[in-house]
């Protein structure tokens, strides 16, 4: 409520431009996507060459799903997948933390690479 009283007034209607200044809120936001994503499989991809994943032979052409409800549960990538926790989406500045690409965990947040 704070961050809302303080970056949006106490008397006004919080608008989409407010959003970037709300970094409390956008963690809010994503830890219940986290838990509860809008759908548990994200779009199937096609291997274009043959690889091992997991163990096992993926020929080319194979279709593949990623499931994001796994992800976000898997506790070798969330300390505590099963507790709501806004906070592992803020830094210790409580700035928004940076996705970047890089971490396999935001993967079901349109985070990685780009075809």
């Amino acid at each position: 409520q704070d961050e809302l009283d303080y970056h949006v007034g106490k008397d006004q209607q919080a608008e989409e431009s407010d959003i970037n200044n709300l970094p409390y809120l956008q963690a809010i936001v994503k830890e219940s996507m986290r838990l509860y994503p809008a759908t548990l499989l994200l779009l199937p991809h096609k291997s274009m060459e043959p690889i091992q994943l997991g163990g096992f032979d993926v020929p080319v052409g194979s279709t593949l799903f990623v499931n994001a409800w796994k992800i976000h549960r898997d506790p070798t990538l969330c300390t505590d997948p099963k507790q709501f926790k806004q906070e592992r989406f803020l830094t210790s500045g409580n700035e928004m933390t940076s996705f970047g690409g890089q971490d396999f965990a935001f993967l079901p947040f349109g985070s990685g690479r780009r075809f």
